[in-house]
């Protein structure tokens, strides 16, 4: 009983250090005129919507075309951002859990969630990209909710945000990318954010996922973390001339006008083969010869702009 109230005040020491430092940070940067980093989370309840290929290519463009340092935080199990960059050293994982020894190498985003004592910087990992560095996701992260469900000590929602709150003088960006689910790992995503991104596509499930978003996530959380707001919703791999994609404009015009981005990236096989080369597509096309290239770049240019311009309105 001691040994845990000592463990209690330890940890309640220790985090209110971390805040310290974090206000200590804030106001060395307000001094310099620097901004802070904005958290952008990318989410639908519908999968295959293309949340990982927005993810994985809007951070890059920020790091290539806009100089920016950018975060991605893989928080879902599946982890194919961080199969993207090429990160995961699966012979390293699989020889860690059969020693059931953790090694540095081996940290990824569901440890920071269980363990408020572990520093973000001994899990983020840089990437092969100039000005982008990766918080892993690990296959089994699916199971760190269910700790998370049990850890009745620490408010379970906002793990992830005071875990970033720790390293936000470190980059301009950090993008989430999330599972489709309504789980407490995207309320964590949702609660860490500044701003939430949804991606579509025009099929009727992907337009309900959308209403699934913005009613059990979006404004369930806005009840006790009131900065997120909704940066917009967009079509993926948009085919204009199709019937289908009229239509599916013409109903989320009726539903949500006010939050449809004037972007949509369309369709191309160059956005899926991305994947299998574990590239980001501006560095498959950096030439921007395919449409979809060109489509992001210009949703990414919108980000950096309206970034540029909350900094001077601050």
């Amino acid at each position: 009983m001691l040994g845990s109230i000592q463990n209690e005040k330890s940890t309640s020491a220790q985090n209110i250090r971390w805040r310290i430092q974090i206000i200590q940070v804030k106001l060395l940067k307000v001094q310099r005129g620097e901004r802070e980093m904005k958290t952008i989370v990318f989410l639908n309840n519908k999968g295959g919507v293309g949340k990982t290929a927005s993810v994985t290519t809007i951070a890059h463009m920020l790091a290539a075309r806009h100089g920016m340092r950018v975060l991605v935080a893989d928080i879902d199990p599946q982890g194919n951002a961080s199969n993207l960059f090429g990160t995961t050293d699966f012979i390293q994982l699989i020889k860690a859990r059969r020693e059931d020894v953790r090694r540095k190498e081996t940290y990824h985003i569901g440890d920071l969630l269980v363990s408020t004592e572990l520093d973000p910087r001994e899990v983020i990992r840089k990437t092969a990209y100039d000005g982008l560095w990766l918080l892993p996701s690990y296959p089994t992260l699916a199971a760190i909710e269910e700790k998370l469900k049990a850890d009745i000590r620490h408010p379970q929602q906002f793990r992830l945000k005071e875990q970033l709150d720790r390293v936000r003088g470190d980059y301009d960006f950090c993008l989430i990318d999330c599972a489709p689910s309504l789980s407490i790992l995207n309320i964590n995503a949702l609660v860490a954010a500044d701003e939430v991104y949804i991606p579509t596509l025009t099929d009727d499930g992907s337009l309900f996922g959308i209403e699934l978003t913005m009613t059990e996530l979006v404004d369930e959380v806005k009840r006790y973390a009131g900065n997120l707001s909704v940066g917009g919703i967009f079509f993926t791999k948009f085919r204009s001339k199709l019937g289908i994609s009229r239509y599916a404009q013409e109903l989320l015009d009726a539903v949500y006008s006010e939050l449809i981005l004037p972007f949509t990236i369309n369709e191309n096989v160059a956005v899926a083969e991305c994947s299998h080369k574990h590239m980001p597509l501006l560095a498959y096309d950096p030439g921007m010869k395919v449409k979809a290239t060109r489509d992001y770049a210009a949703l990414t240019a919108y980000i950096a702009a309206k970034q540029e311009a909350e900094g001077r309105n601050a």
